[in-house]
C-alpha cells in the first residue's frame, strides 16, 4: 500500500495469479494470494454471520469489519459481493 492506503504494483512485480479462500466452523476465514513476484501473501481474520437468513457475513474486527453478501454459493463455486466489487471463487 501506498501512504494513501492505497494498493499497487511496484515497478518490475507481478500480481498473484491464484487465489485460495478457506472458512473455519470456529469463526476463522484465510485468503492466501500465491504466484506473485512478491511471494506468496497470507491474511486471516475472524468472520461472523450477519442475521439469521445467512445471505451475509463480516470479516474482520468488530470495530472495522467490512460486510460480505453472498451472491450464490453451490459446491463448485462460491460468488461474493463487498464495497461493489464481485469475486468468484471456484473448487479446485
Amino acid at each position: 500500500e501506498d501512504a494513501n492506503g492505497e494498493g499497487g504494483l511496484l515497478e518490475g512485480c507481478s500480481k498473484a495469479n491464484t487465489a485460495s479462500l478457506s472458512f473455519s466452523a470456529f469463526g476463522s476465514h484465510s485468503m492466501v494470494w500465491i504466484g506473485s513476484s512478491e511471494g506468496t501473501k497470507v491474511e486471516t481474520d475472524p468472520w461472523n454471520w450477519i442475521g439469521t437468513d445467512f445471505t451475509s457475513f463480516s470479516i474482520g474486527d468488530s470495530e472495522d469489519a467490512d460486510v460480505v453478501e453472498i451472491i450464490s454459493l453451490t459446491d463448485t463455486e462460491a460468488v461474493f459481493s463487498k464495497e461493489g466489487y464481485v469475486y468468484t471463487f471456484m473448487a479446485q
